[in-house]
């Protein structure tokens, strides 16, 4: 069995094992120029993907971090992808906002302050994962115990 969880049938049958392992995400916090510290996003409007994207998940982390609560010390703003959050802070319809590559580039060439970099931070994301039928299990041992999930 994988080292995770297993997902059985209604008659507590394993049918499959699941594995999820976690890294630091590649995930850049930007602003405009004049914020140079996190304390400076009390009171402004922070762009996520949406509330069901990793952005959202990973800034109200990041935040929490220095104690902001969402709706109360920062407004959030439903921007997008990459690409429209990216055109919404440069243009400062946002004040800040989590971009990945190769949009955090074009942040800092646009003037734009990398606030935090998460991949050198404390937070902790899921970043893959692995699924397999118990079956497969028993007939292919050695492939699963060669997979990344296994490390």
């Amino acid at each position: 069995m994988l080292n995770g969880y297993r997902i059985c049938d209604a008659d507590a049958h394993a049918i499959m094992s699941a594995k999820m392992w976690r890294d630091l995400p590649d995930e850049y916090a930007h602003t405009t120029p004049q914020i140079r510290d996190v304390n400076e996003l009390k009171s402004k409007k922070v762009g996520v993907g949406g509330l069901n994207q990793a952005t959202y998940i990973l800034l109200k982390e990041l935040l929490s971090t220095y104690g902001f609560e969402p709706g109360k010390d920062y407004t959030l703003i439903q921007a997008g992808d990459s690409s429209p959050r990216f055109v919404a802070l440069t243009s400062g319809f946002i004040d800040a906002t989590l971009l990945s590559l190769p949009w955090n580039f074009q942040a800092q060439e646009s003037g734009m302050h990398e606030l935090v970099a998460l991949s050198k931070g404390e937070i902790v994301a899921p970043t893959g994962s692995i699924v397999v039928r118990d079956e497969f299990l028993r007939v292919e041992p050695v492939l699963i115990d060669s997979s990344p999930a296994r490390q």
